[in-house]
Order: C-alpha cells, then structure tokens, then sequence
C-alpha cells in the first residue's frame, strides 16, 4: 500500500502544479465614459468611469447631467436616463444619455461618442459630444 501511495503522490503533486500555472481567461474590460480629460472637453468632469452617477461636460448647468440611472452599459451602446438644467428656472430637466462609438481610446475601451437627448427629441438630434479626443 505503501509503495502505491509513493508511486500516486508525484502524479498528484505534478497534476496540481500543472493546474496552478495553467493561463487564466482575462475577462473584457469594462468600457468607461469617455476619457477623463479629452482635449475636446477642458471642463468635463466625472469622465473616465464606469456607469457615472454625474457628470458635466463643460462648466454650465446644462452640460452636468446628474441622478443618472444606466438602462444598459457594456453592449454597443449604453443608455441612461437623468436630470439636467435649462436655465435658472428649469432646473430638473429629464434628459436621455445615450453612450456609443465603443471603442478605445489612450488604450483602455470607452464610450467615444455620446448623445444627450432633451424632450422632445430623439437620437442623433441631441447635442453630441466627443469623449475621446477632439
């Protein structure tokens, strides 16, 4: 029985050390939003991330859209949905974020391309902003 175990115990050893080094499947990088400086954004904030929460870009209460929920994020394009100012006295104006161009960008993958869609409008007649670089 000894003689067995001695015989079995290199296999199993030799077995496991095979298993430990074997490569392991990188899964596909998250795609942010964007970049977190492009050169054609110098005031956007809150780039750069996964799924933001906020983010504006330029210095101006209309370009900040904040309270975002994401419908998606990940396929071909994201979809989401917050609030977003038209002036002092509109200042919860729903607004549509639509994220596409996925791409790469500084070499990590982002969205390079975003629509923000007010009422009344619908894709690709919103404002359309460069994520990546101008």
């Amino acid at each position: 029985m000894e003689r067995r175990w001695k015989a079995i115990v290199p296999s199993l050893v030799s077995a496991t050390l095979m298993v430990g080094i074997s490569p392991v499947a990188q899964a596909d990088p998250v795609p942010t939003l964007g970049i977190a400086h492009p050169s054609s954004l110098p005031w956007a904030d809150g780039l750069g991330t996964v799924r933001p929460g906020v983010f504006s870009l330029a210095s101006t209460g209309s370009s900040t859209v904040r309270q975002v929920t994401w419908d998606s994020w990940g396929g071909p394009q994201a979809t989401g949905h917050g609030l977003a100012a038209n002036g002092a006295d509109d200042p919860n104006v729903p607004v549509t974020v639509v994220a596409f161009d996925l791409g790469t960008c500084d070499g990590q993958s982002v969205y390079r391309q975003l629509n923000r869609i007010g009422p009344g409008r619908s894709f690709g007649t919103g404002v359309i902003d460069n994520l990546c670089h101008g």
